[in-house]
């Protein structure tokens, strides 16, 4: 069956929104973290990307204490925000 663009799009969006809800699934039932911390981030999603993303402000860096804390990120906020920027880029 051929799926018109529409469709398609209709069919990424529900899938983006079932991996982000599994996502805060596991983080109510305590199996992950709220927060990633800002290396493990750039390990996972990329360095510059993080760094756009920031510049955009699409996502905020929290910084739980003084000096050597490490700088955290809200991980839902930064599955969304990673999932619609390579929306747009793609588009």
């Amino acid at each position: 069956m051929k799926m018109t663009l529409s469709q398609t799009e209709y069919r990424n969006a529900l899938i983006d929104a079932a991996e982000v809800g599994a996502e805060k699934a596991l983080i109510e039932i305590g199996a992950k973290s709220p927060v990633i911390k800002r290396t493990e981030a750039e390990r996972t999603y990329n360095k510059r990307l993080i760094a756009t993303l920031i510049k955009a402000e699409l996502i905020e860096p929290k910084k739980g204490g003084e000096r050597n804390s490490a700088v955290v990120f809200d991980r839902i906020q930064l599955l969304t925000a990673v999932r619609t920027y390579y929306k747009v880029i793609n588009y």
